[in-house]
């Protein structure tokens, strides 16, 4: 017998709750996606005296049904189905759509998913191409077809002794043919949210489809009060992910839920912890995993730079992995990983890659390559290209566990019969939530009516029932935070205020103690909605927090990221250093470089090396935060700045009256726009002459100071400040490379060589977007500061793997400046 219950979210709760205080059998639960799965695990905590279910999906159900020597599709397969696609097909296929052959396999296994024949249209033949999938799919390998095509067969399938079916609306026919299949060998409870003010199109195929099985159906009568409903409208990028953390701190995470939509949650999750809220999620060793992964691929394909290769050695060191051994394993594996000719090799060297990193969390996700043995079965052989293509598919995520204390969130539909005393959603728009309709150019519209197809229109029905789904969940509060600069799309009755934030508030964002992760800056999340998060502020807050007095460095941080200037220069959040103790911060080290040169120019002495290791030893012994690095890694830092500091002493060593530390105060006129401009020249060589020459001591990378940038401005900028500060003196400028990182080169600025008003028409740019409150993350591609930034846990706009997805160059970020230059 089947029983149907109609209801709430909350009231579908509750009365799941009483049948699971009843249960004294085993019992199974199956449910939709991992979210749902934690929340009830977390809610039917019983006695023990009562039976808590075995909570599953159904997908998860069909799988474990299948015999022993047959594998379920591996991750990728639609892949090598589009390859072997284009061996057979491609004389009777359309060819200027890019990517048509993968996106013909995708429709096909749909097309075989719900049992629909498709005639001829569009110059595709849908009968013939889903035929050949059937020949060309080995029949030891099960598609989502075969799998629950098997699972419907199998008459033991748990030692239930009754079953549950919680939060679905709809399911395509395979799926329907297994969830029939299991009404036959349990009682069955089907609970499905249905809505009492609104429409029931989603559900109503689903509901109808168990009138006609011959279901019991219970209406759950709505009897709770309405919830308080209440709306916020804010301007996109910073301002919203600050009002919304704020509000998730007033109201505490107790029996709270956020719901986020229309884009990625990482960057306001994050923004949350920084206000100090607490968010069950246990995502971190996987975020490190799928790091550590793309630090170690792009090493093997020597694509990496520095950050790359000193994160991966960190984290390598953490397990006990010396960098002499770290190293000669990766050259090893490079070069057995470009021998490779089939994927049986690959999957025993991405075994042998597991086991050596010793990442749980790595290993676990890595799991998802064993199966690409079966792909020998056609012949499709592995590459470095492809195998990038890969590597994005596995799923680096957690599997099933009981929630944690914390705030609890989920994304988009995975909040489907979730329920709590608040409810946060976060952020309704046209376009993106609800979504915009989404026509189908492989399926026409008539088509789709004809068969049975999706609609183009079907994810926005799915989001605009989510959305008055969370109207009647039952809980006491709704908030509802959208975007004051876009077309949201209020629920009914909602009226929200735009909301001005007040520039004081944001700095708030700040830490208060030093307990922050090294592995949390640097965490690089794979954006797929990177415009969404712009770093605009607006012109009204821009006015109390952005002035147009500088130093020439912070000119230089806006030009090389306007967003991590932000984060830095305004909002003053501390760049993090590393807490783990392996490494020296790259800034650290180089003020005491700085630090210790400005000792040995000033000596008056002969320098030898016991004073040398002296002033270096006291100038490290500065306090390091939480991040004060173990002894060895010290002394070795120490003994590094020794041996390039004595090295570099003949070359720096000045022969003319100079000055150091000078500081300068200058103005310079750009347009219609007066910078107030202040710093401090490392040293100047010289004085009191009639030639001047400025030397800038550099640590890191040397830019070509000639080629004047908006990252790469103080050179041209202290020149200018010095010709003002000495009128008629003749004054030329070099930069200094004083680290074996820089080869110990000397870069001259050449006056001849700059364009006439270069400088002062950069910073009118800058001046422009700093008082619209306009920080866009624009780091120059080729330079790659992201992955050196420490604010990358707060802005999800990895520029260089955003460019590498889109096959961009960075000529897009340039024109955002040279525009305004002329």
């Amino acid at each position: 017998m089947v029983r149907l219950v109609l209801g709430s979210a909350s009231d579908l709760l509750e009365r799941l709750t009483n049948q699971a205080r009843q249960q004294t059998q085993p019992w199974g639960l199956v449910v939709p996606n991992q979210t749902l799965a934690v929340f009830l695990s977390d809610q039917l905590r019983q006695p023990e005296e009562s039976h808590l279910p075995e909570i599953i999906s159904l997908w998860d159900l069909a799988r474990s049904l299948l015999p022993q020597g047959v594998h379920v599709a591996p991750i990728g397969m639609e892949k090598a189905l589009a390859f072997l696609l284009a061996r057979d097909f491609a004389q009777s296929l359309p060819l200027d759509v890019p990517g048509i052959y993968l996106s013909i396999v995708r429709h096909a296994l749909e097309l075989r998913r719900r049992h629909i024949s498709l005639p001829a249209s569009g110059g595709i033949d849908w009968p013939r191409i889903t035929q050949w999938l059937e020949g060309v799919i080995p029949t030891r390998v099960y598609d989502e077809l075969r799998v629950y095509q098997y699972a419907q067969t199998v008459k033991s399938v748990r030692p239930w002794q009754s079953l549950v079916l919680y939060g679905y609306v709809e399911a395509h026919a395979a799926q329907w043919q297994f969830i029939k299949a299991l009404a036959a060998r349990y009682p069955l409870t089907v609970y499905t949210p249905w809505l009492q003010h609104y429409s029931n199109q989603l559900a109503e195929p689903w509901v109808n489809a168990w009138r006609e099985e011959g279901a019991v159906i219970e209406e759950i009568p709505a009897h709770r009060s309405s919830a308080r409903e209440l709306g916020v409208r804010v301007r996109k990028g910073t301002p919203l992910l600050e009002k919304v953390a704020g509000h998730l701190q007033a109201q505490g995470a107790e029996d709270h839920l956020l719901i986020v939509t229309g884009q990625e949650p990482e960057p306001l999750l994050q923004f949350a912890k920084r206000r100090g809220v607490v968010v069950a999620e246990d995502a971190g060793p996987y975020r490190l995993a799928r790091n550590v992964w793309q630090a170690f691929w792009r090493i093997v394909r020597h694509t990496h730079d520095d950050a790359d290769h000193r994160n991966w050695l960190e984290v390598m060191a953490v397990h006990g992995t010396g960098a002499q051994e770290a190293g000669q394993f990766a050259q090893r594996w490079s070069e057995d990983i470009h021998r490779a000719s089939s994927w049986t090799e690959v999957v025993a060297l991405v075994q042998q890659a597991a086991a050596f990193h010793g990442l749980e969390a790595l290993t676990r996700s890595l799991k998802g390559a064993d199966d690409w043995a079966l792909f020998d079965h056609w012949p499709w052989r592995p590459n470095a290209d492809l195998l990038d293509e890969m590597w994005a598919l596995l799923p680096f995520q957690p599997a099933f566990q009981r929630a944690q204390e914390g705030l609890r969130w989920a994304y988009g539909l995975n909040a489907r019969l979730l329920t709590a005393s608040v409810i946060t959603v976060v952020a309704a728009e046209e376009g993106t939530f609800p979504r915009a309709p989404s026509p189908d150019p492989l399926w026409p519209a008539h088509l789709a009516q004809d068969f049975g197809l999706p609609a183009s229109t079907h994810g926005r029905d799915q989001d605009l029932h989510l959305m008055h789904l969370l109207q009647e969940s039952g809980a006491r509060e709704l908030w509802w935070f959208g975007y004051e600069d876009g077309n949201a799309l209020w629920p009914i009755g909602i009226n929200p205020e735009p909301v001005s934030i007040n520039p004081k508030d944001l700095k708030s964002v700040r830490p208060e103690d030093d307990g922050r992760s090294a592995l949390w800056y640097r965490s690089h999340y794979d954006s797929k909605a990177f415009d969404d998060y712009t770093g605009r502020i607006g012109t009204d807050v821009a006015q109390e927090l952005v002035s147009l007095k500088a130093s020439p460095s912070a000119l230089e941080a806006f030009g090389t990221c306007p967003l991590a200037f932000f984060y830095g220069r305004v909002l003053q959040i501390p760049a993090d250093s590393p807490e783990d103790g392996l490494a020296v911060p790259a800034a650290l080290r180089g003020q005491w470089v700085h630090a210790v040169l400005e000792k040995m120019v000033t000596y008056g002495q002969e320098l030898t090396l016991d004073v040398l290791y002296a002033w270096v030893n006291e100038v490290s012994a500065m306090d390091m935060g939480s991040g004060s690095p173990v002894g060895p890694v010290l002394e070795n830092a120490r003994d590094d700045i020794v041996r390039e500091l004595w090295q570099v002493w003949p070359l720096v060593r000045p022969s003319k009256p100079f000055l150091t530390e000078y500081p300068v105060e200058f103005t310079v006129q750009a347009r219609d726009v007066l910078w107030q401009l202040s710093g401090r020249i490392d040293r100047i060589d010289g004085w009191k002459t009639q030639e001047l020459l400025i030397t800038d001591y550099k640590t890191g990378t040397l830019s070509d100071p000639n080629h004047v940038r908006p990252d790469n401005l103080q050179m041209p900028l202290y020149r200018q400040a010095l010709a003002q500060s000495v009128p008629g003196a003749t004054v030329s400028a070099r930069l200094f490379g004083v680290s074996l990182h820089n080869q110990f080169q000397e870069k001259v600025l050449d006056v001849a060589k700059m364009p006439r008003g270069r400088v002062e028409n950069i910073l009118a740019a800058m001046a422009q977007r700093m008082v619209a409150g306009d920080f866009l993350p624009l780091p120059q591609l080729t330079a790659d500061p992201c992955r050196l930034c420490p604010y990358t846990g707060l802005c999800p706009g990895d520029i260089k793997a955003e460019a590498r997805r889109k096959h961009e160059t960075e000529g897009a970020y340039w024109t955002l400046w040279e525009d305004q230059q002329g």
